[in-house]
C-alpha cells in the first residue's frame, strides 16, 4: 500500500521522510523497502508511546524528540542526548546531513535541548557520552 501511495506522487516533489507510528514499519520487510526506495525513516524518541527504531535507510537522517516523559513536554537530559549523539556519530558516512527536530516545546524545553544535542555533536566535543 505504501508504494502505491509513492507512486500516486506527484514527480517535483521535495524529498521526503516518512515518521511511522506503527510496529508494521519496523519489521525487516519495511525497513528493507525504505532503504531500496531511499525513503528516509525518521527516528523518532516519544518516550516509549510509539515505536522506533535507530536505523538509517536513506540520507539525510531525520530525528524526532517529542519529549521523554511528559508527551510535548518533558526535558531531555544530558545522558539522554549523549546517548543520541553517540549513536549519530556512529552511523555519520562523511558530510552525511542530520537533521533534529525538538518538539518538546511545552515549557520551552526544544530549545534548550537543541541547542545541547548540537553542543555534543559538535567537533569540540570529542566525547559525546561524556558528562
Amino acid at each position: 500500500m505504501l508504494e502505491d501511495f509513492l507512486a500516486s506522487l506527484p514527480p517535483g516533489l521535495p524529498p521526503l521522510a516518512w515518521e511511522a507510528r506503527h510496529k508494521s514499519f519496523f519489521t525487516p520487510e519495511a525497513l528493507e523497502f525504505f532503504t531500496r526506495k531511499r525513503l528516509p525513516l525518521v527516528v523518532a524518541d516519544s518516550g516509549g508511546r510509539y515505536p522506533t527504531a535507530r536505523v538509517v535507510t536513506a540520507w539525510p537522517l531525520y530525528l524526532r524528540f517529542h519529549g521523554p516523559g511528559a508527551l510535548y513536554a518533558s526535558r531531555y537530559t544530558r545522558e539522554q542526548l549523549s546517548d543520541y549523539a553517540q549513536w549519530v556519530r556512529s552511523v555519520l558516512v562523511g558530510q552525511a546531513e542530520v537533521y533534529a527536530f525538538f518538539n518538546n516545546d511545552v515549557g520551552g524545553y526544544a530549545l534548550d535541548n537543541a541547542q545541547e544535542f548540537r553542543q555534543l555533536l559538535s567537533p569540540q566535543n570529542p566525547c559525546p557520552n561524556a558528562f
